[in-house]
């Protein structure tokens, strides 16, 4: 677990230092942005372990330390995902920040980092896919959580070694990869013919990107030890975000198309002026 450690606290080290960076080139204020950003991300591990304990109800039942361990262990990235947001909407509004210019500068370090993430886990052994034939399925060492879940599943598989599975966290580490690449490259692309996204449609466009994305994965991911959510609870879970983050990234688009001047393009994400210089 040494590995899926390193990879977690470096992926969030990345996320934070890079969005923080960016945010400063974008003019959002040094302090002002670390501080919109720390508060997220302190809370989100908290919000990661609640969502976990709710899909594992008879685990933690079984050994409640579970729940207020400090091991980076037992997490649910919605459940980040769930708490995070709000808590940096609430620190922009305190700090008179845009929440969606900030969101935007987030998102390159966020696909980096989620990414890191991944290979982290792929590294432990975790969030594996289901048994397939194709030429590069990822066979995982006896003892590891793959094989454990064949053997718990077929007795017999212990007699064997153990089968290829869908490398299912270098899928999504490829996903945060791309999408977060394709979502930059078409918005920038866009701003060049002078039809601009307008600030949050970047974040927009990559979350209904992300959730999509989890969707698909999640079919063929094998299922969580323990859960006791449903496959299609997580479907409609990220296949609602996805949608609504689409509609989102398209109300913005539409809504900056209809203003002439880039001075007013984002009349609902407005803030006002800080008080304090930056």
């Amino acid at each position: 677990m040494a590995a899926y450690t390193f990879f977690l606290v470096l992926g969030a080290a990345v996320t934070l230092l890079w969005g923080w960076a960016t945010a400063m080139w974008g003019g959002l204020g040094r302090w002002r942005a670390l501080g919109c950003l720390l508060l997220p991300a302190l809370l989100s591990p908290l919000g990661a372990r609640l969502f976990y304990a709710a899909a594992h109800v008879p685990a933690i039942q079984h050994d409640p330390a579970r729940l207020w361990a400090w091991e980076l262990t037992d997490l649910a990235m919605f459940g980040g995902l769930l708490v995070a947001l709000p808590a940096g909407w609430a620190a922009c509004r305190l700090l008179a920040v845009s929440s969606f210019r900030l969101a935007d500068a987030l998102v390159p370090a966020l696909g980096v980092g989620i990414a890191l993430a991944r290979m982290g886990c792929f590294l432990a052994g975790c969030c594996f896919g289901r048994e397939t034939s194709l030429p590069w399925g990822v066979s995982f060492p006896r003892g590891s959580p793959a094989h454990l879940y064949q053997v718990l599943d077929n007795p017999l598989a212990f007699l064997r070694q153990p089968p290829p599975v869908y490398p299912t966290q270098l899928y999504e580490m490829t996903g945060a990869l791309v999408g977060a690449g394709l979502v930059c490259w078409l918005s920038a692309r866009a701003a060049g013919r002078g039809r601009a996204w307008g600030a949050g449609a970047k974040a927009f466009a990559f979350l209904a990107w992300y959730s999509a994305f989890r969707v698909l994965n999640g079919y063929l991911r094998a299922p969580s030890p323990g859960s006791s959510l449903p496959l299609w609870f997580y479907t409609l879970l990220y296949g609602g975000l996805a949608l609504a983050a689409l509609l989102a990234w398209a109300l913005q688009c539409r809504r900056v198309r209809q203003w002439e001047s880039p001075a007013v393009s984002e009349p609902w994400a407005a803030c006002p002026p800080p008080r304090f210089s930056p």
